[in-house]
């Protein structure tokens, strides 16, 4: 199941819970979590920061993660390259590589995300605004882990590891070419190129 159909799975029925309710499932309440968190990131990447939509779909993720604190404590989810874990269980699945929010992260070094108790809507919105802009920077610099680190967060934790795909397969690049997967030769430098510490090589002749 991809996360378009988890999406559409659990959107409540005309008898299920609304969606300010609990459900009694534990790891359902925890996928509605993390399904509203990848709404809502989705949305912000279309919508400015003060769009209506947008506005709508935080509020609405403040509020599932405000209540599944204040019934079951910290909520914490493992990351793996194309899933988001709950307590060992996959709830969500993306392999898009371009759009996948857990790729996005494991791919930076995350792997795990967790929301403790007294998490405020100003984090939860910083945290959507770090994971946009992380999928707009181009510069090694300003990855996924770089940007968390500089939100200093007192109510969201992340544990990072440094080689994410060390040892594991690496998945294979989209069949159509994009300017992230283009690999592009490298040609031999040239004089202009060189550096005044690196003289160009010169021959060398023994007078006899």
């Amino acid at each position: 199941m991809n996360h378009n159909d988890q999406m559409a799975s659990s959107d409540p029925g005309p008898d299920g819970p609304g969606p300010w309710e609990s459900p009694e499932d534990p790891i359902r309440e925890a996928r509605d979590v993390v399904l509203q968190l990848a709404r809502t990131i989705n949305t912000r990447r279309i919508h400015m920061s003060n769009n209506p939509i947008y506005q709508k779909f935080l509020g609405e993720l403040c509020a599932k993660v405000g209540g599944y604190l204040a019934r079951r404590g910290i909520l914490a989810f493992g990351i793996h390259r194309f899933e988001f874990q709950y307590e060992g269980e996959a709830i969500y699945n993306d392999s898009n590589q371009s759009d996948s929010l857990p790729f996005r992260l494991y791919r930076d070094g995350v792997s795990e995300l967790a929301f403790h108790p007294g998490v405020t809507e100003e984090e939860l919105r910083d945290l959507v605004e770090t994971i946009h802009r992380g999928y707009e920077v181009t510069s090694a610099e300003d990855d996924v882990v770089t940007l968390l680190w500089e939100r200093h967060f007192q109510h969201i934790s992340y544990d990072v590891i440094d080689d994410p795909l060390e040892g594991q397969t690496v998945p294979e690049p989209p069949a159509i070419e994009t300017p992230e997967t283009r690999v592009v030769p490298m040609a031999p430098p040239t004089t202009q190129d060189l550096t005044s510490e690196e003289p160009l090589p010169r021959e060398s002749y023994v007078l006899t």
